[in-house]
Order: C-alpha cells, then sequence, then structure tokens
C-alpha cells in the first residue's frame, strides 16, 4: 500500500483478505488495474471512522466536577448501585450534558473515563451499564468502549424522574424522594438536621414504597371520584 498521507509512519499492515472484507461490508471500493488495487474509502467508510476518532476524543465538553463528586459519594457507599447512590451520578449526567450546550450526539463516555478518578471506572461503567439496562439511559453509537457505547442520551424517564416531566409514578416519585433525602442527610454537617432526615427516611422505608405511593398519589389527586 502507497500513499503519500501515510507520511513517515508507512502504511498500515493490511493483507488481501482484510480489504476484500472491507470491500464486501462496503467500506472501501476496490478497482483493479493488473497488479495493483485502487483503494477508496466509501462515504460509509469515512463515517465510522470520523464516530471512531469522534469517540475517543477525551478533551471534556464541560466541567465534570459533579460528576466527580458524585462518584466519591457512591464509591463511599455501602451499596453502590443502590437508587440512592446512583441517582446523583445520573443528575451529573444530565448537568454535564446541559452545561455541554444539549449536544445533539449526546453523552461522550471516553472524556468523562479520562476524567474520573482512578479506581472508579469499573463503578461508573456498571452504573452506565444499569441505567442503559433500566432505561435512563439509551446507546447514542453503535460504538463501544469499555463494554458501553460510546455515547449515551438522556431519556424521558431520566427527564421525569429529575425534571419533573409528565408521566412519573407516585412510586417513582416515593423512591427518588428516598434517594434524596438519604443523599441529603449524608450530606448535612448538622446533626440535628441529619437525624431529622433520617427519621423522615425511616418513616417512609417503613410505610414501604407501595403504601407511601399510594398515599401520595391521593394528596396530590384527591380521592378516587373526588
Amino acid at each position: 500500500m502507497q500513499h503519500h498521507a501515510f507520511g513517515a509512519t508507512g502504511a498500515p499492515e493490511a493483507d488481501d483478505t482484510l480489504l476484500e472484507d472491507l470491500h464486501t461490508q462496503g467500506l472501501i471500493s476496490i478497482e483493479y488495474h493488473d497488479h495493483t488495487w485502487l483503494l477508496t474509502p466509501t462515504k460509509l467508510g469515512r463515517s465510522i471512522v470520523a464516530e471512531i476518532e469522534r469517540a475517543h476524543q477525551e478533551e471534556p465538553k464541560a466541567d465534570v466536577d459533579a460528576l466527580i463528586s458524585a462518584l466519591e459519594g457512591q464509591r463511599a457507599s455501602d451499596n453502590k448501585l443502590a437508587w440512592a447512590a446512583v441517582r446523583p451520578v445520573l443528575e451529573a449526567l444530565r448537568r454535564y450534558w446541559e452545561n455541554a450546550g444539549f449536544p445533539i450526539d449526546g453523552i461522550g463516555m471516553m472524556p468523562l473515563l479520562a476524567s474520573i478518578p482512578d479506581g472508579t471506572e469499573g463503578q461508573f461503567q456498571a452504573t452506565i451499564r444499569s441505567l442503559l439496562k433500566s432505561g435512563y439511559l439509551s446507546p447514542a453509537a453503535d460504538i463501544e468502549i469499555h463494554g458501553m457505547p460510546a455515547f449515551v442520551s438522556i431519556t424521558e424517564q431520566t427527564h421525569a424522574v429529575l425534571d419533573g416531566w409528565p408521566g412519573t409514578t407516585s412510586q417513582e416519585v416515593v423512591e427518588n424522594l428516598l434517594a434524596v433525602l438519604a443523599e441529603r442527610a449524608a450530606q448535612e454537617p448538622d446533626s440535628e438536621k441529619r437525624r431529622r432526615l433520617e427519621r423522615v427516611g425511616s418513616a417512609l422505608r417503613e410505610l414501604g414504597v407501595s403504601t407511601a405511593s399510594e398515599v401520595l398519589a391521593k394528596v396530590l389527586m384527591g380521592p378516587a371520584g373526588g
């Protein structure tokens, strides 16, 4: 393979089988001239290369301090995948996307992986996979990085929980309230205020999420037929 664009590094290693495979997949076109092959990237091939390059950019598009703080709090939690520990991470991702200018291609994972504290990479990846499976995030790219989509998008379910969009069930509201109470209690320096927050959370848990959600629904909507 010869081309001036390869420069001093030289051409990448590629055998006939690999080139034929790329041609079959529509990523390159091949024109045969005697013993010479003229290789040209197709539009699909160029778009995939551009997506790969974009996916591996490590510069964050916005401040990541809120995400780092959320991950540190999650790391200190006894149950790192409990909603009370995961919700601040989701909220930080939502805020990062907003501060980045609401990019249509979603949230790039590589800049975040390059920015988060050492030792939280596995925790972060597990959290992203859990948020994807539960519908709070959705894949925004076919390319994967470290077992995650290279880009993820915020879903309507996240907007319902964090931004107050219609559609949130009363049970989700109670679960979200419990997570907020736990987060606030963990951050409250005043011991008396912290105990009050903890008592409210304990009372809700003792009541049961389903029962508390029924009570909340009646408070918000009124009795059926009322």
